[in-house]
């Protein structure tokens, strides 16, 4: 997972936090809508990324990680990068922003959350394991203090 996100330029952490999400890094998961391995790409997105073999764990996560780099590029905010990988690019653009999709919304929030855990604890939070957690709430805490 390193070397493919490393390749494509797209931050670890904030892959690791997707391929979490997506598929628990287990390679031969499928969802209901027919998006398949660790990186759960849909049929048609790994044909135009020229993936042979879904299953192949590395040319998954490869074609994952120039996935969503190609979605950072073309919206240049992660927030809409992973609603575009989530939702599909054209929702983001007929939306202009995030579609209002319950899913997409907590999608994004929970790779988001995830990633800025990843960063605090590898940063130590300037507290350690409590303070990283503390710093990823914060978000979270914030936005309940200011929807009053």
């Amino acid at each position: 997972m390193a070397a493919a996100a490393c390749e494509a330029g797209v931050p670890l952490e904030l892959y690791d936090a997707l391929i979490v999400q997506e598929s628990q890094y287990r390679p031969f998961v499928v969802s209901p809508k027919g998006a398949a391995g660790m990186s759960q790409l849909m049929p048609q997105t790994a044909r135009a990324l020229n993936v042979s073999n879904v299953w192949d764990a590395a040319e998954n996560l490869r074609a994952g990680a120039r996935y969503l780099r190609a979605q950072i590029d073309a919206f240049a905010r992660y927030d809409l990068a992973l609603g575009a990988y989530n939702a599909g690019p054209q929702r983001i653009r007929e939306y202009r922003g995030l579609p209002p999709f319950r899913e997409t919304q907590a999608y994004v929030a929970r790779i988001l959350s995830r990633t800025r855990l990843h960063l605090a604890l590898r940063n130590g939070g300037g507290f350690g394991t409590v303070g990283a957690i503390a710093v990823a709430s914060v978000p979270r805490l914030m936005s309940a203090v200011t929807s009053f």
